[in-house]
């Protein structure tokens, strides 16, 4: 693949199933998440749970609730990261982690969308609103 950042979010999607460890699975998850959905150093939770929500919602009200249900996720990784407890990543945190990191790379492949394309027109964006969609059907 060409994209440095899709790259690297599969290598880490793979990584998530080589552990038995969820913490460590998660952390790898997360990786791809902020690889392929933050445009910068700063407000990564925001960014990457909005961007999330605006990638994956087909409507404004699920979009609403991946956008709540990331930046909680993302509040368990920076507990993980930060204080090394591992207690609170789940085994379904997991799987819904590896839902979002695996729906999230098919929907940048099919955008066909550079990263930078890509998210400046999340950025753009509200809830529900898909324009790489409504062009591709």
């Amino acid at each position: 693949l060409p994209n440095k950042a899709l790259q690297l979010a599969l290598e880490s999607f793979d990584k998530s199933y080589e552990t038995d460890d969820a913490g460590l699975a998660f952390l790898s998850l997360m990786i791809a998440m902020e690889v392929l959905l933050n445009p910068s150093e700063y407000e990564l939770r925001y960014r990457v749970s909005r961007n999330t929500g605006v990638l994956l919602g087909q409507d404004s009200d699920r979009g609403e609730a991946i956008f709540k249900e990331m930046q909680g996720l993302y509040d368990k990784r920076s507990k993980l990261v930060h204080t090394g407890n591992r207690s609170s990543v789940t085994r379904e945190d997991v799987l819904k982690l590896r839902q979002y990191v695996r729906e999230t790379i098919k929907e940048a492949m099919s955008s066909r969308m550079s990263k930078d394309e890509l998210l400046r027109t999340l950025n753009a964006c509200g809830f529900g609103q898909r324009p790489w969609r409504e062009n591709a059907e």
